[in-house]
């Protein structure tokens, strides 16, 4: 643990072994200031080698997805359509959200997976959360608000499949704010992976990325639309893998194609 100094590892190795030990006991094996173990512990939960009070050391290979949590709704035409008329469609919904669906797949592998998210107070931010809960997905960390409904999406496609419509109300994510981060710090700096969507605000989104290059994590990124990849930062470092497709990486570069 090359991030670690003498006494923090001490203090690490101290409460591996009596995860319950009180900060005088480990003050007094290693003569040394109850302040001073204080400290160092406050650099253990920030590096993530613990995860606070109790101490609750880390599982190893745990994942974190962060982001988008939504309801998918599609409408296929049965028929031409005509405007300013009913239409008859065949209508599905799903569970959808960049990170949602990354956590979903990852649980469905058997990855030890958190989720960390905001919903609102109703029926379908409960389903959701019931439905990653259900397949053995952490989903302690997701906020619930009464401020503003789970985000939903909608579309409506023709008989030949084709996007005619899209409608999508994603206002909830705007209240992640960067605040929410020292809340869920410990739980996302024991992490192996981190992974985080573009539907978050884009000042939540520098505040994770800076914060995170004094962290052991390795941070993946995607980009999720054009419009929303021009939330990233222009310094990516912090970045250790970017999922994104031509036109995403052309909004965040400023280019347009000839």
């Amino acid at each position: 643990m090359d991030d670690l100094g003498a006494q923090e590892q001490a203090v690490l190795d101290l409460i591996t072994g009596n995860p319950f030990a009180g900060q005088q006991d480990i003050a007094a094996v290693l003569g040394i200031a109850r302040s001073t173990v204080a400290a160092h512990i406050v650099q253990l939960v920030n590096k993530g080698y613990i995860l606070g009070r109790g101490y609750v050391l880390p599982t190893s290979k745990r994942m974190v997805c962060v982001g988008g949590a939504v309801l998918d709704r599609k409408y296929h035409a049965k028929k031409d359509l005509i405007l300013e008329t009913s239409n008859p469609v065949d209508g599905y919904r799903s569970f959808g959200g960049v990170a949602r669906n990354v956590a979903e797949n990852l649980a469905r592998l058997g990855v030890d997976i958190s989720f960390v998210s905001i919903v609102g107070d109703d029926e379908t931010g409960r389903s959701l959360v019931r439905h990653l809960r259900d397949l053995g997905a952490d989903v302690s960390q997701v906020i619930t608000t009464t401020e503003r409904p789970t985000a939903e999406y909608a579309a409506i496609l023709d008989r030949n499949n084709d996007l005619v419509l899209g409608i999508a109300d994603m206002e909830i994510f705007d209240l992640f704010s960067s605040s929410y981060l020292d809340r869920f710090w410990p739980h996302l700096a024991s992490a192996t992976w981190v992974f985080i969507d573009c539907n978050l605000p884009a000042a939540t989104l520098a505040a994770l990325i800076s914060r995170k290059q004094g962290a052991r994590f390795k941070l993946a990124v995607d980009t999720v639309s054009s419009p929303k990849s021009a939330r990233l930062p222009k310094d990516l470092t912090g970045i250790d893998l970017l999922f994104t497709n031509h036109d995403e990486a052309n909004t965040m570069l400023g280019m347009t194609d000839a």
